[in-house]
């Protein structure tokens, strides 16, 4: 038997900080992957690639090829 009556207590809080600790590294293994595909994604929808063609184009046309350019940029 110890000789000190909280050890048994103390070791408890020590595997549960372990835990904590462990947990808390995996979340914040998440949270920079999260926080890294964020702007990529934000990327991705405020980039929209458009032909504008002001001689040829027309701007009835979808403006996703050269063949199907805008005549002016709106």
């Amino acid at each position: 038997m110890s000789d000190n009556p909280f050890q048994s207590l103390m070791d408890s809080v020590r595997k549960q900080t372990a835990a904590v600790e462990g947990s808390m590294a995996k979340i914040d293994e998440k949270v920079a992957l999260a926080t890294e595909a964020v702007p990529d994604q934000i990327k991705k929808s405020m980039y929209v690639q458009c032909y504008v063609d002001a001689i040829n184009g027309n701007d009835s046309n979808s403006g996703v090829s050269r063949s199907t350019a805008k005549r002016t940029i709106r």
